[in-house]
């Protein structure tokens, strides 16, 4: 029997993997992602002067546009291969990857007031700081060469990826297992937030921005279990970056 509209799963029923063959095979998509984008990186260095090294390194050889078009190039390789292999682990519970992490519809009323909802959070904590702190010439470090190809990423596969990966299969499989809807909550916006520090360039802010993150990751997360679908926090993440990177750019006037 379907939930009724007004009262929607947070997880659908169904075959699901349990809490630790989550986290097993969410380590597998994380080594599946990785091997990926280095194998792209090392089939670029053979055409080009730079070494892989070069690619990763902070202020390597590359001009700041190439060197970021070419970041955003791997991380679309990743996180297909992320996909893809997320799609394969959830067919073998005999459910398409998007049933598994319950990406439905979901209608424009119900992500309204989350979105009312961030736009308040992200007044409050993003921009009055950043106001605040454009003379120090501090800020998120969204901008990242201001190419096309990045603010593309930010808004399309990044939040797609991410969202399918932590709270879509690891919060499904953490909410069926002990640690319950709170805990995958808490886990998955740990997690979340942990592979996004480096997007806070001070060191005196970064546990200010980690703190931000995290509080983001929270409404992404309770969007998501309240209505139901992980289309919600692909939405909010989608306009969060978007959010993000432009109030850096006017704010910051870096590029």
């Amino acid at each position: 029997m379907s939930a009724h509209p007004s009262e929607p799963q947070a997880v659908s029923a169904g075959p699901r993997f349990g809490g630790w063959p989550t986290v097993g095979l969410s380590a597998l998509v994380l080594c599946g992602v990785v091997v990926a984008q280095l194998a792209g990186a090392v089939l670029f260095s053979l055409f080009t002067d730079f070494s892989v090294a070069d690619l990763f390194r902070a202020e390597g050889g590359l001009g700041v546009a190439d060197g970021t078009d070419i970041l955003m190039a791997l991380y679309w390789l990743g996180a297909v291969t992320g996909i893809v292999l997320m799609a394969r682990m959830a067919g073998r519970c005999g459910e398409s990857l998007a049933v598994y992490v319950d990406l439905r519809p979901v209608r424009h009323l119900a992500l309204l007031p989350w979105t009312l909802a961030l736009a308040a959070y992200f007044t409050l904590f993003v921009v009055l700081p950043e106001m605040a702190m454009a003379d120090r010439g501090t800020g998120w470090g969204l901008h990242a060469g201001g190419t096309f190809l990045f603010f593309v990423t930010a808004v399309t596969i990044a939040p797609l990826f991410e969202e399918l990966l932590f709270r879509g299969f690891i919060f499904t499989g953490l909410a069926k297992s002990r640690v319950g809807m709170a805990g995958a909550i808490i886990l998955t916006t740990a997690m979340w937030t942990t592979v996004h520090q480096h997007f806070t360039v001070a060191w005196f802010d970064e546990l200010y921005g980690l703190a931000v993150l995290f509080g983001a990751g929270v409404i992404f997360a309770l969007a998501r279990v309240r209505t139901g679908s992980l289309t919600t926090s692909i939405a909010l993440h989608a306009i969060w970056n978007a959010t993000l990177l432009l109030v850096d750019v006017m704010l910051l006037k870096r590029l």
